[in-house]
């Protein structure tokens, strides 16, 4: 079953990849740039719309699987009754405070956005809002799969999604449908996940849920470990949307589609190392729960931030060789600024998704509230840092000031932490990861001779080096990279494919 899962979970990261490198061209070009900055404003609302679930999504996956490794099936289900209830009345808080949003959206996101696209903008916004309604509501079940830890049933129907989404969004864009329509697509896909999972939870898992005992004490200490979590929730969204926002209120929608282009590859270089932690959240709650001791959890994030930390070398490097020449063949004029808004958004990332793992180990030891505060003070230092910088540079700007943020807080203070509280083996971390860069020095040193010499001026030529450079780097890392055990795992997929009927 796991085998299973883990093909699963490449198909589906390579599917979202391609989902999202494949169509953005195409809605770029069947919006405008214009539109396509109001499309993105809009859908970035999303995240501050879920900051209303107060981190109570990662709390209930925490207690739950507590209660379920304790044996206490009662104190379980009764968990499941009353954050059913809770997630209900957010998602009743969502669409108030998404009302007053449509209502009063040309005060939030100021004069440098026309009339026309606001016209545009609010019925997409209610759309976005019911999208966010269904999600909340949605949470108990998700949360709930993750801990009985079905990631085939739950990858093979982000699949499914993925596909249909695809063709439903091809055959609407040969018709002409606008970015309303891709919205509603959205919202509507959304809502068939959400009846699959609440299926799947109540006749497949058979999940009961108690609503005869609210337990009040026991909301209080979850609050009191939600808080901390919602406080990441604010730091994301300080991180990742507020430069959007920025940018609308200094800017115009031009400039929010240029910053959108290139955080659309930041979001698949994050997607492509999260797919692989979450795998591994639930084991490393229980082990937490069982007590194995900080060296099982430390060997689990040093196995794992191995692979991430290659993967996202190989992105980071293939983007700052081919990313300039694929920008201008994949998104044409106007998105020049788009390669250098990526460099900056993706270049402090690399070192803490290759321990990714250790703020859940973190959460799971309810160690997480000082990191959480400090992370959330780097993440309002950062908006403060990216208002000047953004009114004066624009979308360059705005990458700047969360490239600055994101490096003091990710690339020092939180491998101390991991080391000194968390108790994770952060020396055996930077020994591990020591090792592979020797791998990384062919593949960079044909990639800057490709850089120099070597013009790339159409889809086939990017196509072709592309390939060349990804065998090379694949060559180097096998030989000088790749342990024994990380080679069987890459054998495991073929193998599965293989046998993945029986």
């Amino acid at each position: 079953m796991k085998k299973r899962a883990a093909v699963l979970s490449y198909l589906t990261i390579i599917f979202n990849l391609l989902y999202s490198v494949g169509m953005t061209p195409f809605i770029i070009r069947a919006l405008g740039q214009s539109e396509y900055g109001v499309y993105t404003l809009c859908t970035s609302i999303i995240s501050y719309l879920n900051l209303f679930q107060f981190g109570f999504s990662i709390t209930y996956l925490r207690y739950f699987i507590k209660f379920s490794s304790e044996g206490e099936q009662q104190k379980a289900e009764e968990l499941n009754g009353m954050f059913l209830i809770i997630f209900t009345v957010i998602s009743g808080l969502v669409l108030a405070v998404g009302a007053v949003l449509v209502v009063n959206a040309q005060s939030v996101f100021g004069d440098k956005i026309t009339q026309a696209e606001y016209n545009i903008a609010k019925p997409m916004l209610m759309l976005v809002i019911m999208n966010v309604m269904i999600t909340t509501i949605g949470v108990p079940f998700q949360a709930l799969l993750n801990a009985y830890e079905e990631f085939v049933f739950q990858k093979l129907l982000t699949l499914c999604e993925i596909i249909l989404r695809t063709l439903v969004l091809i055959l609407c864009l040969h018709f002409g449908a606008r970015s309303i329509a891709i919205v509603a697509i959205s919202t509507g896909l959304n809502a068939i996940t959400f009846v699959c999972n609440v299926a799947f939870v109540f006749w497949k898992l058979k999940v009961r849920f108690r609503f005869s005992h609210f337990d009040a004490s026991l909301l209080k200490e979850m609050i009191g470990f939600s808080f901390f979590v919602f406080l990441q929730s604010i730091m994301d969204m300080f991180n990742w949307q507020v430069d959007k926002f920025l940018l609308a209120r200094f800017w115009g929608t031009e400039e929010i589609a240029v910053y959108s282009l290139g955080s659309n590859f930041s979001n698949c270089f994050m997607s492509l190392a999260g797919a692989i932690t979450t795998l591994y959240v639930p084991y490393a709650n229980r082990l937490v729960a069982e007590k194995r001791g900080d060296a099982a959890l430390s060997a689990l994030m040093i196995r794992i931030g191995r692979i991430q930390f290659m993967l996202g070398t190989f992105v980071f490097s293939a983007l700052v060789f081919f990313g300039r020449p694929f920008i201008r063949i994949y998104a044409g004029k106007g998105f020049e600024n788009a390669y250098g808004v990526s460099l900056l958004l993706i270049a402090p990332l690399i070192i803490p998704l290759s321990m990714e793992l250790w703020f859940h180990i973190a959460r799971a030891k309810a160690l997480h509230k000082t990191s959480t505060a400090v992370f959330t003070l780097v993440a309002l230092l950062n908006t403060l840092i990216s208002i000047p910088l953004c009114r004066r540079y624009g979308e360059m700007g705005a990458a700047a000031g969360t490239c600055i943020g994101m490096f003091i807080a990710n690339n020092g203070f939180q491998i101390w932490y991991s080391q000194h509280v968390i108790h994770l083996d952060m020396k055996l971390w930077a020994k591990n990861l020591l090792h592979i860069c020797p791998a990384l020095i062919l593949p960079c040193g044909v990639g800057i001779a490709m850089m120099k010499w070597i013009p790339i001026n159409t889809l086939r030529d990017f196509l072709m080096w592309a390939v060349v450079y990804t065998a090379i780097t694949a060559v180097s890392f096998w030989l000088f990279a790749l342990n024994d055990s990380e080679k069987d795992l890459l054998r495991v997929p073929l193998k599965c494919l293989t046998h993945f009927h029986n």
